[in-house]
């Protein structure tokens, strides 16, 4: 079990930081249009 939990975690952190990462892009790029 503590194996499939830590995957689970890894799992979820590598979808975070995806996220994050596109948020972050999509925020910068409407910055870039709006200056």
């Amino acid at each position: 079990m503590r194996l499939y939990d830590t995957l689970f975690c890894v799992e979820n952190y590598c979808y975070f930081l995806h996220t994050c990462f596109l948020s972050t892009q999509i925020t910068h790029i409407t910055e870039q249009k709006y200056k």
